[in-house]
């Protein structure tokens, strides 16, 4: 274990974890604030909350698998999250009032909240992390080849 992932470990992850829940709890007060409904800002202060969540429970990930698995649980989690979001609903609308009711529609709109915000960024840092472990297995680590003088070169 070099030095990088030695710090990465213990404490230094803790915070670096609650840091990215902080900015995501402050992301999505903003996103209340300003309001989600038809808003491309809120959506925007939205999407970057989840984003930071996903980025907060991602930050042990280490190798090209982890994110591999990322990307296809996103892919497939999100067409399940929609088709179980739409029998929710179609089964809440031919039910009469009482509590089974209340109960599905609450997971209709999560499944829709989930499917909405969760598949795309949790696609788009698994889709990050592949593309990066990637060109790390490649033995030119991206930091290096961005900052060599001649830019990304081919090895």
């Amino acid at each position: 274990m070099n030095d990088h992932e030695k710090a990465r470990t213990g404490a230094h992850l803790l915070r670096s974890r609650l840091t990215y829940l902080g900015c995501a709890a402050a992301l999505f007060v903003a996103a209340a604030i300003v309001g989600v409904a038809d808003n491309p800002p809120g959506i925007a202060l939205a999407y970057l909350a989840i984003l930071a969540v996903v980025r907060a429970l991602t930050l042990g990930l280490k190798t090209l698998r982890h994110y591999v698995v990322l990307l296809m649980g996103s892919l497939f989690g999100g067409v399940g999250a929609v088709v179980v979001c739409g029998i929710a609903e179609v089964v809440a609308k031919g039910m009469g009032e009482g509590w089974v009711k209340t109960v599905l529609q609450v997971v209709h709109v999560v499944l829709f909240l989930a499917a909405l915000f969760g598949t795309p960024t949790g696609t788009l840092v698994g889709a990050v992390g592949i593309v990066v472990k990637w060109w790390q297995r490649r033995g030119t680590p991206v930091a290096e080849a961005a900052t060599s003088e001649g830019g990304l070169q081919h090895q």
